[in-house]
């Protein structure tokens, strides 16, 4: 490489960065806002996640049958900012949001080695701007951590498959094997996994049988990582499998005529969810919005045709495709679709077709007019979405919403938070840092734990 070529080089990456830090500032202002005060309140969810990582910090193992057989992984997380900030529902928070915050740069790794250095970037705008993304973090439980693992999982597979780097592969299986820690949705990762070895050998034979002791070392490890916790799921069989059986809107019995009427009762509820309706739970989303709003709706169906049609991207773009549609099967198979949490797996690949529309638009005006004009373009597209979101999430009053507050335990938990205030102890309702326990306390937390 010349010397001129390599100062160009490495002008491009320094430019690179410095947008893709741009874009996490972006993010993290969304995703931190007022995150010290609202929600006002504590959901049951959250506060259990709170007490486990609070057991973790006093050196106690999590009893997952005690906590409804929730995968571990997030009291872990939790556990960092409870010790450096205190129990407190920002604390808590803090920690979520934080990995919505890694989705972003792990979105951007992800479509950057599948697509390009813009498409990555923005991949990694759109999912800094998008409401699912940010409010996803606000409560604080563990379902945001399933697209984060899958999109590390397999921005790591995919430079083990390109390089054949021995430490590629290991990371893929050690990752991979990481999300059954995760969430309960985290077992359709076999599906899409099995579906994506079967595309390969259709496909691309060859380079599989190539690959065949790589790609079977790698499911040895995903099976050792995960063999723990499928080992408990096993045993504890009521935690396990009860609670997806009371969801499912699928259920033995039902007729034919029937069972037709609800595949497409639910296929419609959930690709409505991307332009008209989507989550109807105020602590998933913001009453009923779609995923993208109008400006980006349209790039995103561009997308999917674009990426069908341009022959570079067409593989890249199916992969895309086949694990959406493989993460959007959970919220399909739910009796209240679409639903954010369990369909969360989606967020990983969602932002990228937005992002090949984007780029296909600025395409096609750039033969029609100047290079200024559809950069402006384009940009205002993604620009009035940013304003659409600042509008709906923070300037609406959204989070300090008197119905956000009641559907997070507000009433319930209001005495307590009335206690704090007279003891000016812990959380009083606006502080990230929680104030220290009173010299003499009117109560032992310690004991109304056992309660």
């Amino acid at each position: 490489m010349s010397r001129t070529r390599l100062m160009l080089s490495k002008k491009s990456i320094r430019f690179e960065l410095a947008t893709l830090a741009a874009i996490v500032l972006l993010a993290a202002v969304f995703r931190y806002w007022q995150i010290n005060e609202y929600p006002r309140a504590l959901h049951l969810d959250e506060a259990i996640s709170g007490l486990v990582a609070q057991d973790i910090l006093r050196g106690k193992l999590p009893d997952l049958l005690v906590y409804d057989g929730n995968e571990p992984l997030i009291f872990y997380i939790m556990a960092v900012p409870i010790y450096f900030f205190g129990p407190t529902p920002g604390a808590l928070r803090v920690a979520t949001e934080s990995i919505s915050l890694a989705l972003v740069i792990s979105v951007y790794l992800l479509a950057r080695e599948l697509f390009n250095r813009k498409i990555g970037l923005l991949t990694a705008f759109i999912c800094a701007i998008s409401v699912w993304g940010i409010y996803h973090g606000r409560l604080a439980t563990r379902s945001i951590l399933v697209p984060v693992v899958i999109s590390l999982a397999l921005y790591f597979a995919i430079l083990a498959w390109r390089t054949g780097r021995l430490h590629y592969w290991i990371l893929t299986g050690i990752v991979f094997g990481a999300i059954f820690y995760t969430y309960t949705s985290s077992v359709f990762v076999i599906p899409a996994l099995l579906l994506t070895l079967v595309g390969l050998i259709i496909f691309d034979r060859r380079e599989v049988f190539q690959r065949k002791w790589e790609i079977l070392l790698t499911a040895a490890i995903i099976t050792l990582v995960g063999l723990p916790m499928w080992m408990y799921q096993a045993t504890h069989t009521v935690v396990s499998a009860a609670r997806p059986t009371q969801l499912a809107m699928f259920y033995s019995g039902q007729s034919l005529p029937e069972l037709i009427n609800t595949i497409f009762v639910q296929a419609f509820l959930v690709a409505r969810m991307f332009f008209i309706k989507a989550d109807a739970n105020i602590r998933h989303n913001i009453s009923n919005r779609p995923v993208f709003d109008i400006l980006l709706a349209i790039p995103f169906l561009i997308g999917f045709v674009s990426g069908a049609l341009q022959k570079k991207f067409r593989g890249a773009a199916a992969l895309c495709f086949v694990w959406l549609l493989v993460w959007l099967v959970p919220s399909f198979l739910s009796k209240d679709a679409p639903h954010f949490l369990r369909s969360s797996g989606a967020l990983a690949f969602i932002f990228i077709f937005p992002a090949l529309g984007l780029t296909w638009l600025r395409q096609q005006l750039l033969t029609r007019l100047n290079k200024v004009t559809s950069v402006a373009l384009v940009a205002a597209l993604i620009g009035g979405s940013t304003l659409i979101t600042a509008h709906d999430y923070i300037f609406s009053g959204f989070l300090s919403s008197q119905v956000l507050y009641e559907e997070f335990f507000g009433n319930d938990s209001k005495s307590i938070l009335e206690l704090n205030q007279k003891l000016n102890s812990g959380w009083v309702g606006d502080n990230l840092i929680a104030l220290p326990k009173p010299a003499n306390p009117l109560y032992d937390p310690d004991k109304l734990r056992q309660y």
